[in-house]
């Protein structure tokens, strides 16, 4: 019955009896039947469907998301995401697979669980012909990112410059804030206060930055701690309001908010050959080396994903600043419905990170573009093997993630006495 348009139809046929017989016999009879048909839907596109046409889509990503689907008294059903099936379709259609719809509605929702990948059944009650759509989207953010608790909140403050021509700076002895008004010492100079180091002292921490971070007024572009604070917004709470702390000789001090913010960050302001090393496979290349040949869209994602997931963040490099990312979204496109085209999809990504302003985090995000393509068991390549092309968007040139241990780069520092100061 190929070419023939599903649905209910009648077939009519005819028999002529040999011309032979004594006397000629025609016999007619109506045959009514119904013709179904499985239609595969690219996942961000659309296709016809009717209660007489059953659609598949394919999600190709064991790691879950959302999927949607436009459209009026639609069902979505999941058996065990293999290939579509005729057979199948129709015991659907027929209701004898109501056990395995995951969701229904106008339009229909789903949230896809992890390893539920592969195809999914879509069924309509529409007699007639309806286009459905349809979207998939992975969404991944900080557990502690709640609306209920914004103390939780990711943070981001002044990126303490090394420009001795932009103020404030953490090896000042004086500093002039803003809010409050008015002039103080500097964090580092409270900070050697603190553990009792009488400056000039070669081991005070507010001269060895002085000595060794500095650059004279108009050398040191917008260099600065922007990686430190962007790992400190990620992994620990924003400080918040003056504390009071007495030196050996029982001296009050009191750091002022900024001055934690600026210390918060020191403990994270680490040396190259450790903590914030590139993940690249067989290199030792180390923070702010170029990475361009290595940054592979497969990887990024893969990293994107693990790490957010896992609540350790990821810090990428976008023009002129460096980005502590803790929320992303990632809207997927197949290239079309055959094999091969419905695991190679386009992602548009959306990365929400803190931009700093003065002592208060802003919300802002970033995009990128890119084309992968995921293997038949819904993973990516963890090599950059699977890369098709970065597309769109700009992608980061730099991505870090924060290895478990490495050396303050002032080393007159000592992170316990700094946790005092700033949590």
């Amino acid at each position: 019955m190929e070419g023939c348009t599903p649905g209910e139809v009648e077939l009519e046929w005819t028999y002529q009896f040999p011309a032979d017989f004594s006397s000629a016999c025609r016999v007619s009879d109506v045959v009514k039947m119904t013709i179904f048909k499985v239609e595969p839907v690219k996942l961000g596109g659309s296709a016809n469907l009717s209660n007489f046409v059953v659609g598949g889509v394919y999600v190709p990503s064991k790691w879950g998301g959302d999927l949607k689907l436009s459209g009026s008294n639609v069902e979505l059903f999941y058996t065990d995401g293999s290939d579509l099936d005729c057979d199948r379709a129709i015991n659907i259609l027929k209701g004898e697979f109501d056990a395995s719809r995951v969701a229904q509605g106008s339009p229909c929702s789903y949230t896809v669980p992890e390893n539920k990948h592969k195809f999914y059944y879509i069924k309509i009650q529409t007699a007639g012909a309806t286009v459905i759509s349809t979207t998939f989207q992975q969404e991944k953010c900080f557990a502690r990112m709640t609306d209920s608790e914004p103390s939780n909140d990711v943070w981001n403050s002044w990126w303490w410059p090394k420009d001795d021509g932009i103020d404030p700076n953490m090896y000042d002895a004086t500093v002039t804030y803003a809010t409050p008004p008015g002039a103080e010492d500097g964090p580092l100079k409270k900070y050697d206060d603190y553990v009792d180091e009488e400056e000039p002292d070669v081991d005070s921490a507010r001269i060895w930055e002085w000595n060794n971070i500095r650059h004279p007024a108009g050398t040191g572009g917008i260099a600065g701690m922007c990686d430190a604070t962007s790992w400190a917004g990620l992994e620990m709470s924003r400080p918040s309001g003056n504390k009071t702390l007495q030196d050996p000789g029982n001296k009050n001090i009191v750091f002022r908010e900024q001055d934690r913010l600026g210390l918060c960050a020191e403990r994270y302001w680490v040396g190259t050959g450790g903590e914030l090393n590139v993940d690249e496979p067989g290199t030792a290349r180390h923070l702010f080396r170029k990475v361009d040949p290595y940054l592979k869209a497969d990887w990024f994602h893969n990293k994107l994903r693990d790490r957010i997931s896992a609540n350790q963040g990821v810090m990428v490099y976008v023009p002129n600043w460096n980005a502590g990312v803790y929320k992303y979204k990632a809207a997927f496109v197949a290239d079309g419905t055959t094999d091969a085209e419905r695991r190679r999809v386009t992602i548009e990504n959306e990365m929400t990170h803190k931009d700093w302003a003065k002592w208060v985090g802003q919300t802002e995000t970033f995009s990128t573009i890119y084309r992968v393509e995921y293997a038949a068991d819904g993973t990516l390549p963890t090599d950059g093997s699977g890369e098709l092309s970065w597309t769109a968007g700009g992608k980061p040139t730099k991505v870090y993630y924060k290895k478990p241990t490495a050396p303050i780069i002032n080393p007159k520092i000592d992170k316990v006495t700094l946790g005092e100061i700033y949590q």
